[in-house]
């Protein structure tokens, strides 16, 4: 796609302008003008030529020679005021036009740069897709063992927690129905947040991998508070779904009009104000706040996302919460700092094969413990086995990430060493020394 050249489009919508409104072509229409008072019609290879006389001004006197005329006239023409009187009139009604031109010119340019865009795009994506391969194989020869074996750990997850699943939904009609919905509900998001993740490091964007691993450790945080909290716990969350509906449903009714959208219909909102209200009179006020489903359980009415993480043991994972939250928010850290990047001379638009080892070792901690929270639901040693197995891969995992990354800052180092050590060449005799290192 060559679109490289600064502000093109605005060349263009120059040019444009220049062709319609150029003072060289109000001068031609002026003196077209008084032309046609003398009885002569100029053509348009005559008005063409008359612009390009009057834009470099280098004639005194112009000669049209016209087949079928065997006379010469002459004809002399004076602008006066007049004709500056007729030029100031012109450019008042060129102003009053000039925004529906600029409208229409812009949408003319658009269109023109869309169809040269769309034709040369095939082109283009085979270029790219070409690119982008051969980066990714590069990419798996550092990070792929570490990557494939947290492959293994997701599906080892996503196995065990479908078996899971099964038996306790037989058994949850007797014993702890609402923290089995939980544990089960919050099993699944966490296994797709999870493959989401591995697809991000695979296509070597970092950052995106963090990010999502912010969700992730949400989710571990909700299943070892359930966990240990308990049935009731378990009940008051999915009873909180109320309070969320009632304040979606207000932004919702305060925006709808201004989105384009239908209005929530009385029997909606009346269901939802309902609903609401029979879950404050059964919990009380205090679970009204955003996390007031864990008010009862952390004995304070308006608890945080900090105080159910320190409460569910797992506060220390908090640095990199908070680092995987600048890849979310739109603050300072998050535009200066990226895992995806070596040092801050580069500004990074697409993938690159640095970072991933936080991102994936992260993941393997929070996929281990939300899996291991639901399948030591089932007492026997079937669980047991595959909680400890689950641990011995996680474990495996971070040292092949921690490996990769320290083998590529090794790398790093040195090539930044050998460029400064490398002398500076310059003139005829670089491309010599450039076949010839030994040689300056």
């Amino acid at each position: 796609m060559k679109y490289r050249s600064r502000r093109p489009l605005q060349q263009m919508f120059n040019r444009a302008l220049r062709h319609q409104w150029s003072a060289e072509r109000l001068l031609v229409e002026r003196i077209e003008e008084r032309c046609a008072e003398e009885g002569i019609e100029l053509s348009t290879r005559e008005k063409r030529r008359l612009a390009e006389c009057l834009g470099n001004a280098t004639f005194d006197q112009l000669m049209f020679r016209r087949r079928g005329s065997r006379a010469d006239r002459q004809i002399s023409i004076t602008l006066g005021d007049s004709d500056v009187e007729w030029l100031r009139k012109r450019l008042e009604r060129i102003g009053g036009q000039l925004p529906g031109v600029i409208e229409t010119v812009a949408e003319q340019i658009g269109q023109d740069l869309l169809t040269r865009l769309e034709a040369g795009w095939p082109r283009e994506a085979r270029l790219r897709s070409r690119g982008l391969g051969g980066f990714r194989k590069r990419l798996a020869l550092v990070w792929g063992k570490p990557i494939d074996l947290l492959d293994l750990l997701i599906t080892i997850a996503e196995e065990s927690g479908s078996d899971a699943n099964a038996l306790l939904r037989r058994a949850a009609r007797r014993k702890s129905p609402a923290s089995v919905e939980v544990l089960t509900r919050l099993h699944a998001r966490a296994c797709q947040v999870a493959r989401e993740i591995v697809t991000l490091l695979r296509a070597g964007f970092a950052d995106g991998a963090m990010a999502r691993w912010r969700t992730l450790h949400e989710i571990s945080v909700m299943s070892e508070f359930i966990r240990v909290s308990g049935e009731e716990a378990a009940t008051r969350y999915l009873h909180h779904q109320a309070v969320e509906s009632k304040r979606a449903a207000v932004q919702f009714s305060q925006w709808c009009h201004v989105l384009g959208e239908k209005p929530l219909s009385k029997r909606q909102v009346d269901r939802i104000e309902k609903n609401f209200s029979d879950a404050l009179k059964k919990y009380g006020e205090s679970f009204k706040s955003e996390y007031g489903w864990a008010a009862e359980s952390l004995k304070n009415k308006k608890p945080n996302f900090v105080d159910i993480e320190k409460a569910a043991g797992v506060d220390y994972l908090r640095p990199y919460y908070r680092m995987a939250s600048h890849n979310v928010h739109a603050n300072p850290k998050g535009i200066l700092f990226r895992l995806g990047l070596t040092h801050d001379e580069v500004l990074l638009v697409g993938p690159s094969n640095t970072g991933l080892a936080d991102p994936g070792l992260s993941a393997a901690r929070s996929v281990s413990l939300i899996t291991c929270n639901l399948v030591l639901m089932l007492p026997g040693l079937d669980s047991i086995v595959v909680a400890k197995v689950m641990l011995s891969i996680s474990e495996k995992i971070g040292r092949l990430f921690v490996g990769a990354e320290n083998r590529l800052d090794r790398a790093e180092r040195r090539l930044r060493r050998l460029r400064r050590e490398e002398p500076v060449v310059r003139g005829r005799s670089a491309r010599k020394a450039k076949a010839a290192p030994g040689r300056t």
